[in-house]
């Protein structure tokens, strides 16, 4: 556990010190890896939520109960999964992000 802690203030610490290395592509890096993997990890429920709604808008209220319903369950796991993966190897590339919309209640569509 130590050794994890040391990690993450070496990765931090360098963030501080040398800003400049990731200017310009600031979504791709270790620290907003690990940002995403604990935010999709804590926030992944919310797809039982936002799924019938969005199937709701594009397809009609019996297949946003039927559907939505289906596809936020396992959104909700896929979710989960991702984050856990992207929190436990947020120092290995690749930084770019493996699910879209990045973060749950970002703007951008499925």
């Amino acid at each position: 556990m130590k050794k994890i802690r040391f990690i993450i203030a070496m990765v931090l610490t360098f963030q501080l010190i040398f800003p400049a290395a990731y200017a310009g592509i600031p979504e791709v890096n270790p620290v907003r890896k690990l940002m995403r993997g604990v935010v999709n990890m804590a926030l992944c429920w919310a797809e039982l939520v936002r799924q019938p709604i969005l199937t709701n808008k594009e397809e009609g209220d019996l297949p946003g109960i039927t559907w939505g319903v289906s596809k936020g369950v396992g959104f909700t796991f896929g979710r989960a999964i991702l984050g856990t993966y992207e929190t436990v190897t947020f120092l290995i590339p690749p930084y770019r992000t493996l699910v879209e919309p990045e973060f749950i209640f970002s703007d951008k569509a499925e």
